[in-house]
């Protein structure tokens, strides 16, 4: 099985298999991280845009910069996202790092100076999430994205624990919006990543279980 990669990170081994018809060309993929079709139109792919319906798709983590080095979404990028067609993506189980986010939809239009987001939605027993918003390319080279966010979960405490922060809370209901700005590709996004925008949460019953230890992860989160 040949090791698959996109956009610097790596998806492990997997297979891929594709079958060329009249109309479109199809990719089917086959692996730990990703597994599903992807359907390419032969004609008007500007117009009718890429589908995805995926069983699971794992995106690793944006790695990180060496000391003094700049990330690579922020430098020279064959990638602009003006020249991505049209996205309409549905995948089973979608993994930012280590978030877990469960069924997940993406639906994309390119725009004059980048791509723009007109819906991300996904779905789990631990976190409910609403997006959109834009990606544009600047003086040919350096990536941005600007989202609004909207996170709720009937349980504070796992939806944690879904984002890589497990054991900070228990319970607890959380609405939360998001106002975000970051430096590169939307894959890139991690709330320690963000450098321009505002947060506003509202949280209700939430028990911190070690206040000592919990109180300051909290912080360290927020």
């Amino acid at each position: 099985s040949p090791s698959l990669a996109a956009w610097d990170r790596s998806f492990g081994e997997g297979e891929v298999k594709l079958a060329a018809g009249p109309d479109a060309l199809e990719v089917f993929f086959d692996g730990a991280n990703i597994a599903g079709s992807v359907n390419v139109p032969r004609k008007d792919l500007r117009q009718r845009g890429v589908s995805a319906d995926l069983k699971r798709l794992y995106w690793p983590a944006s790695p990180e910069p060496e000391p003094g080095v700049a990330a690579p979404e922020d430098t020279q990028s064959p990638i602009n996202p003006a020249n991505v067609p049209p996205l309409h993506v549905r995948i089973a189980d979608f993994h930012l790092g280590k978030a877990a986010y469960g069924a997940a939809t993406v639906e994309a239009t390119p725009v004059s100076n980048g791509m723009h987001f007109d819906q991300i939605t996904s779905h789990s027993n631990n976190i409910d999430m609403r997006a959109h918003g834009d990606w544009t390319l600047r003086d040919g080279k350096y990536h941005r994205s600007t989202f609004g966010i909207d996170l709720s979960a009937q349980n504070f405490g796992k939806m944690l624990d879904a984002l890589g922060y497990a054991g900070s809370v228990e319970g607890g209901r959380i609405v939360a919006h998001i106002d975000a700005s970051w430096a590169g590709s939307p894959s890139n996004f991690a709330i320690n990543k963000i450098n321009g925008g505002a947060l506003r949460v509202n949280i209700t019953d939430g028990r911190i279980p070690d206040i000592e230890l919990g109180a300051g992860r909290i912080a360290g989160l927020l």
